[in-house]
């Protein structure tokens, strides 16, 4: 996906940007772990592989997007921002 693939509306120029913001306010990532989250394989689950945030970040840079996380006093939220 490239940012030609964003459609355009007319009388704009180019694509609108977009942001997706995702919270919740369970346990929170440990701050131990939070400069760790986006690199392949790292994860805190016993069963987890650790790639998820990792290829989704890949993804969205690939699309010209960015991917962050912001810890909360309970929860975590991680933004998406598109087409910007």
């Amino acid at each position: 996906m490239s940012h030609d693939d964003f459609e355009s509306v007319p009388g704009l120029p180019g694509p609108l940007p977009a942001r997706f913001t995702v919270e919740d306010d369970g346990p929170g990532v440990p701050e131990a772990a939070q400069a760790h989250l986006f690199e392949p394989f790292f994860t805190t689950r016993a069963h987890g592989t650790g790639l998820g945030l990792a290829i989704a970040r890949q993804s969205i840079e690939d699309a010209g997007g960015t991917l962050s996380f912001q810890p909360r006093g309970r929860g975590s939220s991680f933004e998406i921002r598109v087409g910007a």
